[in-house]
């Protein structure tokens, strides 16, 4: 069991750029069905999803219209990364997409339509792919310098990659580092027009792009993957959502109504999904960034794993000392220990409680 836990306020600044092995394709697929559980106080929202998607190697890119003040507190047992962005996005009107090897994460109106839309940019480019003078689906950088302009990025791209860019409809912005892999030139595009609430249409020849406004269907598709078992979610979403139309293929859902429709049936839709242990025999390992104070390191650790804290009052200002260590795959021993070094102090576990005690 794969655990990533936040205790206390984690208000780090936003990460600067750094190599990270994302993963793709079935690689990626597996890690979205990993078991993810933790305790967020005060946690800025973008630095918490950021933090995770790097630990698990998700690909990750949050819409510039995510409230970058936004702190949360949750906590979270036994989900996947699909729950873990539905649960802390929902109550925002934030939700989720995955297109192609990276996840969207963003207004929920356009995370529900995104994927429909997205799908219709390739079929279009593909169809006129033999004829079209740029190749859109050739892999470029996502990586640019802190304090970028989208408009001029954009415009950068058109120069490099030698398209028409007339429509230079984005408003001024201006963007922290990015730190996702190299995508299509056709999925950068796109994701950097969404955030403005605007969309691509690119010419026959594939030399000129347009922007438009973001379109929003009378229906849109949204699939739901990785489920526990397919038949059972759609009978019971059915009997929910009466509006929509539901069909199953092999572990998937793919659910069509109205936007409105579908924003409340695909976050319960994901309930459904699948949650994997990421180790044979489920031994319980920890990647974390601790900071807070001793106590409540350990009364952390003990409700993960399913115990009471239990001490003495006379160690109680040990204990309130502020400590701070990050680990990687650590078992709850290594990290217990640790959060005691240099204190005297000593612990115990049994089958209720985590006892700590002068030695």
């Amino acid at each position: 069991m794969a655990i990533l836990i936040a205790v206390l306020c984690l208000s780090t600044d936003e990460k600067t750029e750094h190599e990270t092995r994302w993963l793709s394709g079935k690689q990626l697929k597996n890690a979205a069905q990993v078991e993810i559980s933790g305790q967020w106080s005060e946690s800025p929202l973008r630095n918490m999803l950021i933090q995770i998607s790097q630990s698990k190697r998700i690909p990750l890119f949050i819409d510039r219209r995510v409230d970058p003040g936004l702190s949360i507190d949750l906590t979270a047992s036994r989900i996947n990364w699909e729950q873990l962005l539905s649960m802390v996005g929902r109550p925002y009107g934030y939700g989720f997409c995955r297109l192609d090897d990276v996840y969207y994460f963003g207004p929920e109106e356009t995370a529900v339509c995104l994927p429909g839309q997205f799908e219709k940019l390739k079929a279009w480019t593909k169809k006129n792919r033999g004829q079209a003078d740029v190749d859109w689906w050739q892999p470029v950088s996502m990586q640019w310098p802190r304090l970028s302009q989208p408009a001029e990025l954009l415009s950068d791209m058109s120069r490099q990659y030698e398209f028409e860019f007339h429509d230079k409809q984005l408003p001024l912005d201006v963007w922290a580092v990015s730190d996702i892999p190299n995508i299509s030139l056709l999925l950068k595009t796109a994701l950097f027009s969404v955030g403005f609430d605007k969309w691509v249409l690119i010419s026959k020849s594939g030399s000129k792009i347009k922007l438009v406004d973001f379109p929003v269907p009378k229906e849109v598709v949204y699939k739901i993957s990785n489920l526990e078992n397919a038949k059972r979610a759609a009978s019971e979403l059915g009997q929910m959502f009466g509006g929509i139309k539901i069909r199953t293929v092999g572990n998937s859902l793919t659910l069509s109504g109205s936007v409105n429709d579908l924003k409340s049936a695909i976050a319960k839709a994901v309930d459904f999904q699948r949650v994997q242990t990421s180790r044979p025999g489920g031994e319980s390992v920890f990647t974390a960034e601790f900071k807070g104070k001793r106590g409540s390191v350990l009364a952390t650790m003990a409700s993960q794993l399913g115990l009471k804290l239990k001490f003495d009052q006379g160690i109680a200002e040990l204990l309130s000392q502020h400590i701070e260590f990050d680990v990687v795959d650590a078992p709850a021993d290594q990290i217990i220990r640790q959060s005691l070094q240099g204190t005297g102090l000593g612990y115990r576990i049994d089958s209720t409680q985590l006892d700590v005690y002068r030695k």
